[in-house]
């Protein structure tokens, strides 16, 4: 195992102007695929629920923007020159990105009943669009974009078994992931959880995340990526079945879920880029990285909704658990 990390490591820092050129010119791509994907994500809420607090859209968008920010960091890496450039926008904007999701959700929580939840989602808009021209003007490519190679979706890069396989994966943990942070609120509100309470579980497992995403790494160093990875879907699986399911009606167990869960599930986030990079070569990573992260956002797209089909209008939130745990 320490012999892959440190392949792994010569990999980065044997990065030449051909690796660099791929990088750069796949996240453009990358960033543009997943802003259209994401964007699909978040239809208009219809407008007799849109001031509505209580309504499952609100829930839902406000779930939405981790997942964003953890694009974004793609166009950082197409900008790294030295290697501690990449520790950092693998580490630390990687585990950062966990408190865009508690600042946004705190931004709804409180501004959404004073000035309405349209509004408290333009405040997050402009928040957003103002971080992205600083990024705009301060970041500089090395290399000019590679015309010959383009920055197209690798399809037939899954010929590949070892990177097929962990595409798969990936697909399926962005499928299940995000089910609980969309649904936790409705389903604590329907087990008699104070509607303060209530809402306060997404920031609370947003900051349970930032650790989550951090940590993760350094085990990652130790005992591998894909086995750190692996642990820690088993876990959210385990945490899903034996608290959120067994103790839907207990607050108690809820809140524990929230947490453990938000701390588990932060390595989806921090470890799916390396996991994809120790199973293709250096010169491919950006081109392979915006694939599978094309094909895992169409689980994201498919998994909450068909969760939703599960619970349908009823008030049994069991199938929907056994959905997102299994």
């Amino acid at each position: 195992m320490q012999d892959e990390n440190i392949n792994t490591s010569k990999n980065v820092r044997s990065l030449d102007e051909k690796s660099l050129q791929g990088v750069e010119s796949q996240t453009l791509d990358t960033s543009s695929q997943s802003h259209q994907t994401t964007s699909e994500k978040r239809s208009n809420p219809d407008p007799s629920t849109q001031d509505d607090l209580d309504s499952s859209s609100s829930d839902d968008d406000l779930t939405k923007y981790p997942e964003g920010g953890a694009q974004a960091w793609l166009v950082v890496l197409g900008s790294c020159t030295e290697f501690y450039q990449f520790i950092l926008s693998f580490g630390v904007l990687g585990g950062l990105s966990g408190t865009g999701g508690l600042a946004f959700s705190l931004i709804i929580l409180f501004l959404a009943p004073k000035i309405g939840f349209g509004w408290a989602i333009r405040i997050i808009g402009f928040i957003c669009a103002a971080l992205c021209v600083v990024a705009c003007l301060l970041l500089r490519g090395r290399l000019p974009p590679n015309k010959t190679k383009g920055a197209k979706i690798d399809i037939l890069a899954l010929k590949d078994p070892k990177y097929a396989a962990t595409t798969a994966a990936i697909f399926l943990v962005e499928f299940a992931v995000f089910i609980p942070y969309t649904f936790l609120v409705d389903q604590a509100l329907h087990a008699g959880m104070g509607r303060e309470l209530a809402y306060a579980l997404i920031p609370i497992l947003n900051a349970a995340a930032i650790p989550g995403r951090l940590l993760p790494g350094y085990i990652a160093d130790k005992y591998g990526r894909l086995n750190t990875m692996t642990v820690t879907a088993i876990i959210c699986t385990l945490l899903t079945f034996l608290l959120w399911l067994i103790g839907s009606s207990s607050h108690a167990c809820i809140i524990a879920y929230t947490v453990l869960f938000g701390f588990w599930s932060g390595a989806a986030i921090s470890l799916t880029p390396v996991c994809i990079q120790q199973v293709c070569k250096t010169e491919d990573i950006g081109k392979r990285t915006g694939t599978t992260f094309t094909i895992s956002s169409f689980g994201t797209l498919m998994g909450i909704p068909i969760a939703g089909a599960i619970l349908g209008s009823g008030q049994n939130y069991d199938g929907l658990i056994i959905f997102a745990g299994g």
